[in-house]
């Protein structure tokens, strides 16, 4: 859904993921600065385990599916994406419950929002994959 100012709305879903992000502070204030200053932040083991799981899993999938595409086209090089080597899959949360759950779950609220502040929007997802040899 898009409101009036052009922005993308949300509806509210239970999250698969059970987290206690939305109770606890997740990100210190080293790392919100180090992202000012620097561009990036480092969030050692802020996913369960379980949801890396799932990410994986997810991940796998959109590779095969994107394997499936050039096969179908008789390609191994499609735009930027190189089969076995390296894979860039864009704008596919929408077709997995499991990714979209994840992406708008309290845990990812707080991380865009320490990045970006409280008015933090999806604009655009990818997946980049590399291989040990991409």
């Amino acid at each position: 859904m898009v409101n009036e100012s052009g922005h993308a709305r949300v509806a509210k879903v239970e999250p698969v993921m059970k987290t206690e992000a939305s109770k606890t502070q997740l990100i210190s204030d080293d790392q919100r600065q180090q992202y000012r200053q620097e561009g990036y932040m480092i969030l050692k083991s802020i996913i369960p385990q379980d949801v890396l799981t799932m990410l994986r899993e997810e991940c796998s999938y959109f590779l095969g599916y994107k394997d499936a595409q050039m096969d179908a086209a008789g390609e191994t090089i499609q735009g930027i994406s190189h089969r076995g080597k390296r894979y860039f899959i864009a704008n596919r949360y929408r077709l997995s419950p499991r990714t979209w759950q994840f992406i708008f779950s309290p845990l990812m609220a707080q991380i865009a929002q320490a990045a970006l502040g409280p008015n933090a929007y999806l604009f655009y997802d990818q997946w980049t994959i590399k291989g040990t040899k991409g």
